[in-house]
């Protein structure tokens, strides 16, 4: 790596910025009220009007970790889709840039970039939602606890996040299962692009099902073996886990690289019409 490539990357980074901004606020406000709807008319108005056991179903089926992963996942999908149309596809091409500066660029950096939309979008609606309650709680009479309220749901929700602010896990341990969660994360992440290139606007349909597949087989295949073999140390699970996901996270991203160059040569084409 050279002064060159990242100054390529930097460039790239830009052109996407130019050309996405208004689509990413769109996808923020979006998801935004999504949330919003989902933390109003499900937690807040649902769990007030329906009984325990219907609340719970209901509650699990609008669960906002299906919302936030589903959003992430869907979106990488579509992370190379101006090769599904003729203009963007030449704007893409005649960009003065390796295959390799373009293809680490626009995953890294739409992966990242959808990332922080989902939790952006998740943490404000917590807060809107967090600020409804309390003004609720102010005309009733009551005197709400901010810091209560803040401390456990002024986050996007994550126990990680609150267990952090309430001082029941270090910063160690938190940093840790960062890690862990996030390189667990890449796995799907890095299928979703490689099937948003292979199958372009249903990739996500069939990256849904592989995952699905994919899931079952290898937790029947560990239930199984480790039936059979002596008992395991739960970190030394986690590791083993963690880095088989890594791996296959790798194949992945190698493979879809692979398809994004014969796109590009393929879609050389539009040039010459």
């Amino acid at each position: 790596m050279n002064t060159q490539f990242f100054s390529n990357c930097i460039r790239l980074v830009r052109f996407h910025w130019r050309m996405e901004k208004k689509h990413c606020l769109h996808l923020f406000l979006m998801l935004f009220f999504i949330f919003l709807f989902k933390y109003i008319f499900v937690d807040f108005v649902m769990a007030r009007i329906m009984s325990y056991q219907l609340y719970t179903a209901f509650g699990y089926i609008f669960n906002e970790e299906w919302i936030y992963w589903g959003f992430m996942l869907i979106a990488v999908s579509y992370l190379f889709a101006a090769f599904n149309h003729k203009e963007q596809a030449i704007d893409y091409l005649s960009l003065p840039a390796n295959p390799a500066e373009k293809f680490i660029t626009r995953v890294v950096f739409g992966t990242i970039a959808i990332a922080l939309i989902a939790f952006t979008a998740r943490m404000a609606a917590n807060l809107v939602f967090i600020s409804l309650i309390g003004v609720i709680d102010m005309l009733a009479g009551n005197q709400p606890d901010w810091g209560q309220l803040f401390r456990y749901f002024g986050l996007p929700g994550h126990w990680k996040f609150a267990g952090i602010c309430t001082g029941h896990m270090t910063l160690g341990q938190f940093l840790m299962s960062f890690v862990w969660i996030n390189t667990i994360a890449l796995w799907p992440l890095s299928l979703f692009t490689l099937f948003g290139l292979w199958f372009r606007k249903m990739g996500w349909v069939y990256a849904l099902a592989f995952l699905f597949v994919g899931t079952t087989v290898a937790y029947l295949v560990t239930e199984i073996w480790l039936s059979h073999t002596n008992p395991i140390d739960r970190s030394t699970l986690q590791t083993g886990f963690m880095f088989f996901c890594l791996f296959f996270s790798l194949v992945h991203y190698v493979l879809a690289y692979c398809s994004f160059r014969r796109s590009q040569i393929v879609s050389y084409q539009y040039i010459n019409l």
